[in-house]
C-alpha cells in the first residue's frame, strides 16, 4: 500500500464517522493558523473538530500572522478533508484556496472520555482522533508580543497558536488536528470501592438492552511485598438493565479494563483503564475505605505515597505536591510518621492546602482532599494527579520529580525528558 492510499484510507474512514454522526455533532469547527507569504497564505497548522453551539467566524491578524475561524457544516467538513488529503489544497470559504503538502498522516485513535492524549484536552465525550503531518519546513512567525487593536494580546506567537487551536502545551508542530467527539454515549462515572466496581454510562441514543459492559481484571502474587509475574486473569460480561453495571470481584485487582460495547456492532463506545498503582488516574473515581488506607500506609513510601507528620514546613509538603504532579501522582498522607506510626494532626483551617497549592505552584495542579480518621485519630489525604501541564513549578523552590521516595530538584535531564513526552506522548 503507497503512502497516498494510506492517507485516503484513513481519510475515507474518518469522513464515514462524520457522516453517520453528523445527526448528533453539529457543525465543523475549523481553525486555521497562516503565515502570509507575499500575495500567498502558507498554512502552518489547523485543527477540526465539531460544536453544537456559540461559535462563529473570526480572524485574528497580527502582522503575517493569521488566526480564522469558520463554522461550517458537517458536509463541508467532508469536502475540505478529501481535497486536501487527495489535491493537497485546504479550501474554506471566504479564503483563497492553500496550497499545502501533507507528508503522512498519524493512526486513527479512539480516545475514551476524560483521558488527556498528546495535545488533546481532556473531553467529556469519546473522541476519535487523528493528525495529519504537513511539510517539515518551518515558517516564520512573528517574534516578541503579538499586538492588535482588534485582537486579544499574546506575549508570543506560540501561546496564541495554542490558545487559538485549544491545544494543551505541546511543542508547536505543523499539522492538521481532526477531532470527532462521539455524543452518542459515554462513561460519565466510574466509581472503585474496595474490591467492586460501578460504571454509570450517559446516552440519550442507545437502549440498555442494545449495550454490555465488559471487563477485564488481573490479580498479581504478592510474596513479602514484592509482585510477581504470576497473574489471575477474570473477565466478564454484564447486561445494562438501568444506566449502571456493579461487579464485584473476589479481591482488589492489580488492574482493570472496562468497556461498553453496542451488542449488534460490536463497536467499542466508551472506555477505562485503572492500575492500583494507588496514584490518581483522571476519570476514575477512588473511595477508599479505612482498610484499603490502613494498608498503603503499612507498606511504607513508595514512588506515589509520602508522608507528612504535619503543615509545619509547608514548602516540604509543596515540593511533595510538584514532584507527584511531574511524575506519575501520588498520595500525600499528613499525620503520619516516616516509620507508618499514625500520629494524626487536625488542620483547623479547611482552606490552608488549597491556599498553599494555588499561591505558591505554577501552573496548578488537579488535587483532592479527605480527611479521614484511622485509630479515631484525624489523617488528612491529598491525592495529586498526574499532571497534564507538564513542568509544575514552586514559584520558588522551582522544579521537583519523585525518584523512589523522595522528592528531588528536576535536573537538566528530567526536563529533558518531560519536554519529551510532550513532544511524543504514549498512551
Amino acid at each position: 500500500m503507497t503512502a497516498l492510499d494510506a492517507k485516503e484510507r484513513a481519510i475515507n474512514e474518518v469522513c464515514s464517522i462524520i457522516d453517520s454522526n453528523s445527526n448528533f455533532l453539529g457543525n465543523g469547527l475549523v481553525r486555521l493558523v497562516a503565515v502570509r507569504d507575499g500575495t500567498q497564505l502558507r498554512l502552518h497548522s489547523a485543527s477540526i473538530t465539531f460544536v453544537k453551539e456559540g461559535k462563529s467566524d473570526e480572524m485574528r491578524e497580527y502582522g503575517g500572522l493569521l488566526l480564522i475561524q469558520r463554522v461550517i457544516k458537517c458536509q463541508e467538513v467532508i469536502e475540505l478533508l478529501r481535497k486536501l488529503v487527495k489535491e493537497d489544497v485546504f479550501v474554506i470559504g471566504g479564503i483563497n484556496p492553500i496550497n499545502v503538502k501533507i507528508n503522512s498522516s498519524g493512526d486513527l485513535e479512539m480516545i475514551p472520555s476524560k483521558k488527556a492524549w498528546g495535545s488533546l484536552k481532556p473531553s467529556n465525550w469519546p473522541t476519535y482522533r487523528i493528525d495529519y503531518y504537513l511539510g517539515s519546513e518551518n515558517l516564520p512567525l512573528p517574534r516578541g508580543p503579538l499586538v492588535s487593536l482588534e485582537s486579544p494580546l499574546y506575549p508570543d506567537a506560540y501561546k496564541a497558536i495554542l490558545d487559538f487551536l485549544g491545544m494543551r502545551p505541546f511543542n508547536i508542530e505543523r499539522k492538521v488536528f481532526i477531532e470527532i467527539p462521539d455524543y452518542r454515549l459515554r462513561i460519565s462515572e466510574c466509581i472503585i470501592f474496595g474490591n467492586k466496581i460501578r460504571v454509570e454510562i450517559d446516552s440519550q441514543v442507545f437502549a440498555l438492552n442494545t449495550l454490555t459492559a465488559k471487563i477485564y481484571a488481573d490479580f498479581g502474587i504478592q510474596q513479602d511485598s514484592q509482585r510477581t509475574d504470576e497473574l489471575i486473569i477474570v473477565q466478564s460480561e454484564l447486561d445494562f438493565k438501568e444506566p449502571f453495571v456493579e461487579y464485584e470481584f473476589s479481591d482488589k485487582p492489580t488492574s482493570i479494563t472496562i468497556a461498553v460495547v453496542e451488542k449488534k456492532t460490536g463497536k467499542m463506545l466508551d472506555y477505562r483503564e485503572y492500575r492500583f498503582d494507588w496514584a490518581p488516574e483522571h476519570g476514575i473515581t477512588i473511595q477508599l475505605e479505612e482498610y484499603d488506607y490502613r494498608e498503603i500506609i503499612r507498606r511504607l513510601e513508595t514512588k506515589t505515597v509520602e508522608f507528612k507528620v504535619n503543615l509545619k514546613d509547608s514548602d516540604d509538603f509543596l515540593e511533595s505536591v510538584v514532584a507527584f504532579a511531574n511524575t506519575e501522582g501520588g498520595i500525600i498522607f499528613i499525620g503520619v510518621e516516616n516509620d507508618g506510626r499514625i500520629k494524626g494532626c487536625f488542620i483547623e483551617n479547611v482552606d490552608q492546602i488549597t491556599n498553599l497549592i494555588a499561591g505558591n505552584l505554577e501552573p496548578k495542579p488537579d488535587f483532592e482532599e479527605e480527611t479521614i480518621r484511622i485509630d479515631g485519630k484525624p489523617i488528612t489525604v491529598v491525592k495529586v494527579h498526574k499532571g497534564l501541564n507538564k513542568p509544575y513549578s514552586h514559584k520558588d523552590l522551582g522544579v521537583y520529580v519523585r525518584i523512589g521516595t523522595t522528592d528531588r530538584h528536576a535536573t537538566r535531564t528530567d526536563l529533558d525528558k518531560i519536554y519529551s513526552e510532550k513532544a511524543s506522548p504514549q498512551m
